[in-house]
């Protein structure tokens, strides 16, 4: 899909130009877009393994720092010399690895979502919709239930937006590009990445084109090559 052009009047994406092919009015600058939607399913997704990683492994490790720490001042460095060669560690990589494997089932529960990206004058906008919600399947994405109030109905499916996320430019500090994966990674600040752009192998190019025009020339945003 190349770079469109967004018609408020016909809620539309059309050709750019300086005006809509189907009903005349008047296209900006600002109007041109790039817009997709795509399948989403978290257990084949490395950013979903990503998130929940993130989580998982400092936890563990503040359990594991916190058990040596305790046992090396109960007592002393014999203490904890007998506790690295014993059976502890054992066990608790034994509950790394269902820890693991409790998360992995999780994101398998999950199915899968679809997902709107934009990427236009303002900013990323991403938009993840559940089909046929249910109270265990909005639970497992961390929703409230409260967010069937809010449907949407295509081709006979009913849906519900479980995510909203927006970086606008102006946030964008730092960009990385996946393109292996036809991945954008977006950080603001710096150290921290605010999103993920998955693009599809028709739309990469399209995006990294509208990127370089949009934020090509800020200051003080660490660009790759």
């Amino acid at each position: 899909m190349a770079i469109t052009a967004y018609c408020k009047k016909c809620k539309a994406d059309v050709a750019p130009g300086d005006s809509c092919p189907q009903c005349g009015g008047r296209l900006t600058k600002a109007s041109r877009r790039v817009a997709w939607s795509m399948w989403h399913t978290p257990l084949r997704d490395w950013m979903s393994w990503n998130a929940s990683m993130r989580i998982i492994l400092p936890a563990y490790m503040v359990v594991v720092l916190v058990m040596l720490l305790a046992e090396y001042l109960a007592g002393g460095l014999p203490a904890l010399d007998a506790m690295l060669q014993g059976p502890t560690m054992v066990i608790l990589g034994a509950l790394l690895a269902v820890v693991l494997l409790a998360a992995g089932v999780i994101l398998y529960l999950q199915g899968h979502d679809l997902t709107d990206c934009v990427v236009d004058s303002k900013g990323v906008h991403i938009t993840r919709y559940l089909p046929d919600p249910t109270p265990f399947r909005l639970m497992l994405r961390c929703c409230p239930a409260s967010a069937m109030e809010e449907m949407y109905e295509m081709d006979g499916t009913p849906y519900a937006v479980i995510s909203r996320k927006e970086v606008a430019w102006s946030e964008l500090e730092r960009v990385q590009l996946w393109p292996e994966k036809n991945l954008v990674l977006l950080y603001a600040p710096r150290w921290w990445m605010r999103g993920t752009i998955a693009c599809t192998p028709y739309t990469y190019d399209d995006v990294l084109e509208y990127m370089r025009d949009k934020v090509g020339r800020k200051k003080n945003l660490l660009l790759p090559p």
